[in-house]
């Protein structure tokens, strides 16, 4: 949208990404960080590249869920923020990978 000034359903995958991001983080979009406002993708990437995502998760969930399906959903999220529109999943492969997170968590 930003850059088009027009709403797709890319735009709202885009959108779903950043909820789905402020769920497991328990963090908005934009954080404040040493005095400086930083997007909620800016600040998860170098720990996912570290392979540390057991950083990102709320504390509030105190443990309560299975590390692999929250790698799912930050993958999925991750996907849902690439900057190039065409290369975000459909919210049909979205919601896919969601319910594969969540079988996941079930076991």
């Amino acid at each position: 949208y930003y850059n088009t000034n027009k709403l797709t359903e890319k735009s709202d995958v885009y959108g779903f990404g950043m909820v789905l991001l402020e769920l497991i983080t328990g963090h908005r979009a934009i954080l404040t960080l040493e005095a400086q406002r930083v997007h909620i993708l800016q600040w998860v990437t170098p720990k996912i590249m570290r392979g540390d995502v057991a950083s990102l998760v709320d504390p509030r969930l105190q443990g309560q869920y299975n590390i692999n399906s929250i790698w799912k959903v930050v993958e999925i999220a991750l996907a849902c923020g690439e900057e190039a529109a065409i290369r975000r999943p459909t919210m049909t492969e979205v919601v896919n990978g969601l319910k594969a997170a969540m079988e996941i968590e079930g076991q």
